[in-house]
């Protein structure tokens, strides 16, 4: 799994820290998706073929 912490400064509203810069950090979470299970995916879906999906996949994967 992968995180990806972001922070921002901003300025406190409410509390004993009102009118304060601070900053606020969220954490994103996501997960890597398996190149095939997309592959297999968008063939199924949009019917097409694999062969092409996997030749743009490694295409864009050199990128």
């Amino acid at each position: 799994m992968a995180l990806n912490i972001n922070s921002k400064q901003t300025r406190i509203k409410d509390g004993k820290h009102k009118g304060e810069d601070m900053f606020v950090m969220r954490v994103d979470h996501y997960n890597t998706i398996d190149a095939e299970k997309i592959i297999q995916y968008a063939s199924d879906t949009y019917n097409i073929p694999k062969g092409v999906m996997r030749a743009s996949w490694k295409h864009l994967d050199r990128q």
